[in-house]
C-alpha cells in the first residue's frame, strides 16, 4: 500500500514542544490538499482515502497514512503515486513562480497558502 509521511518539526524557539492545535492543523491541511488534488485528477473508479496507520507524539510529530481504495477491485497505487507527485510538484511550482497548478481551485490555493504561512511563521 502507498503511504504518506507527514512530519512536523518544532522551531528552536518552541523549545521542542509543538502547539497541539498547530501540529494537528498542519497535518489536516496536508491531507486536505492531497484529497483536493485527488478529486481534481483521479477518475471516480480509482478514488481512495487516507487511513491513519500510525502517529508518534515524540518530536518530531509524525503521522503515517496509508491509501485505501474505495473500490477494492481497483489498484489505487498509480493514482496515489500521481497525487503525491502532483502535489509535490505543484507546491514547488507555486513557491517558485507564485502560480498554482491547474488542478488547484480556490480552496486548494487557500490551503497551500496556510501551509506556507505556518512554515514561514515558525
Amino acid at each position: 500500500m502507498d503511504r504518506i509521511v507527514i512530519t512536523i518539526r518544532p522551531t528552536s524557539s518552541d523549545e521542542g514542544l509543538l502547539r497541539v492545535t498547530d501540529a494537528m492543523q498542519q497535518v489536516i491541511d496536508a491531507v486536505h490538499l492531497l484529497e483536493r488534488a485527488e478529486r481534481a485528477l483521479v477518475s471516480p473508479s480509482a478514488v481512495f482515502e487516507w487511513r491513519l496507520e500510525r502517529a508518534t507524539a515524540n518530536s518530531p510529530f509524525t503521522v503515517v497514512a496509508v491509501a485505501e481504495p474505495l473500490n477494492r477491485s481497483v489498484d489505487a497505487t498509480p493514482s496515489v503515486r500521481r497525487i503525491k507527485s502532483e502535489v509535490s510538484r505543484g507546491l514547488r511550482s507555486f513557491i517558485a513562480r507564485s502560480s498554482p497548478p491547474e488542478w488547484m481551485d480556490k480552496d486548494s490555493i487557500d490551503i497551500a497558502k496556510e501551509i506556507f504561512f505556518r512554515n514561514q511563521n515558525g
